[in-house]
């Protein structure tokens, strides 16, 4: 997934912990590719981080749809 090191840049160096899981989830996880998406989008939004979110969706605009749900 390409935008993974753009999102990894956009995190504030105290989300270490964070970027640590956006490997594992996104890179390394046994999860089918489009349920990792999801699950990333999903906790970009949950964030409010919206200079984060807007990288990601950038790169996979197709999910915006999914980052919008639930958000007012």
């Amino acid at each position: 997934m390409a935008f993974n090191d753009a999102i990894k840049e956009a995190l504030p160096e105290y989300a270490k912990d964070t970027k640590l899981n956006l490997d594992a989830v996104l890179l390394r996880s046994t999860l089918d590719p489009d349920v990792a998406m999801g699950c990333a989008v999903a906790a970009l939004a949950a964030t409010g981080n919206g200079k984060v979110l807007a990288v990601m969706l950038a790169d996979a605009p197709v999910h915006a749809d999914s980052a919008k749900i639930g958000r007012a």
